[in-house]
């Protein structure tokens, strides 16, 4: 068994040719769907946030990973593409899982992203037998090293930062969007006591639900760029085209944040010289003043993740059976179940009754995976 991880972050490319990249997420899926199915790889996982486009391969043979190499060259175009192996893959999974390597360190999005594009790559045929086994044992490290992280109010997230950065521009704020990162820029917001919460969306009816549930106002996007509110601050959050934003009708504005990725800032909002204007580039600045005190649990992470990695190594690539890491499997599945209702059907819950509710699915989760591990080892040959 080899692994070969193939792709680039905010570290070695630029976030306009990132974003690029997301565009061609159907493009490059089909065209590893057709690298597997020629043989070039025994299975495949697309890593797709923010701030990375990477693609982690398990090859048999060293002259595979030129034939993956071309195939994945010939969708993303100029991309600059960095190449990991073996161990070293392994090691950079788990630091990528842990928010390590995140333009916000430690932010909690990536272990469930993570999570996410195993699960991805399994629904479409992309998985192995060995990825799958990878995946829960690296997002199983992550989680503990992230347990290791001190409870500080540092940022949790691009958004998290976002929306600090535009509290200090203005209480009166506009997000715009009705994704994920729209609703993390939002509950930090309605935390740090804005006076006025404006949720707008191209679709009334999803502004109007992210309203109710964070005690703002809604309006449409049409209706937004027409009359707009008498805020301080937007926070951009869309998915889409360039957005040309009503300056002339905007006269209390003061600052503009875009955490959209590609980012939808028009020229003209990046050419005014009375705002101050910020994309997820200026945000990383930010971020590593916000940060600052997470160096030590930084580094000890890192260092940390290098042991990990060489036993998850050892462990994969030779085949070793591990029942405890369906343990970690059912854990897994019970929070991005839990996550779901968080974002739906519980939204309404206090805080710490929702944190009741979550320990009590993990414990039960816990439980279920121990009794088919004594299950499953009652099997094993003597």
């Amino acid at each position: 068994m080899q692994l070969f991880v193939l792709g680039a972050d905010h570290r070695c490319a630029s976030l306009s040719e990132l974003g690029r990249a997301r565009l061609l997420r159907e493009s490059i899926e089909a065209r590893l769907i057709d690298l597997c199915r020629n043989g070039a790889s025994a299975g495949a996982v697309l890593i797709d946030t923010c701030n990375r486009f990477e693609v982690l391969f398990e090859i048999e043979h060293a002259d595979a990973a030129a034939a993956l190499r071309k195939g994945v060259r010939q969708t993303l175009g100029d991309l600059p593409l960095r190449e990991l192996r073996d161990l070293s893959a392994v090691e950079h999974l788990i630091r990528v899982t842990t928010g390590l390597e995140s333009l916000v360190p430690g932010e909690e999005q990536i272990l469930g992203q993570v999570t996410r594009a195993f699960r991805a790559a399994e629904e479409v045929g992309l998985s192995s037998r060995r990825l799958h086994s990878l995946g829960s044992r690296i997002t199983a490290v992550a989680r503990m090293l992230r347990g290791r992280k001190p409870d500080q109010r540092v940022p949790r997230s691009v958004a998290d930062l976002a929306a600090r950065v535009a509290r200090e521009h203005g209480a009166r704020v506009a997000v715009v969007g009705a994704g994920a990162m729209a609703r993390a820029a939002a509950e930090e917001l309605r935390r740090l006591d804005v006076e006025e919460l404006w949720l707008v969306n191209r679709t009334v009816a999803r502004a109007e639900a992210l309203a109710r549930h964070f005690g703002g106002r809604a309006q449409s996007l049409d209706e937004f760029l027409v009359d707009p509110p008498r805020v301080e601050v937007v926070i951009l959050a869309l998915a889409g085209r360039e957005l040309a934003l009503p300056h002339a009708r905007l006269s209390h504005l003061r600052s503009v944040v875009d955490i959209s990725q590609p980012t939808v800032l028009h020229p003209e909002t990046r050419e005014r010289t009375d705002l101050a204007v910020l994309d997820l580039i200026g945000l990383g600045a930010h971020a590593q003043v916000a940060c600052q005190d997470l160096g030590r649990w930084i580094e000890d992470s890192r260092e940390l993740a290098h042991g990990h990695a060489r036993r998850l190594w050892i462990e994969v690539s030779g085949d070793r059976t591990d029942l405890q890491h369906l343990v970690n499997l059912h854990v897994d599945a019970a929070r991005e179940e839990m996550e779901k209702a968080r974002r739906n059907g519980l939204a309404q819950l206090p805080p710490e009754q929702m944190d009741a509710v979550a320990k009590l699915v993990e414990r039960v989760a816990r439980r279920n995976a121990h009794l088919h591990v004594k299950d499953l080892r009652h099997l094993e040959p003597a």
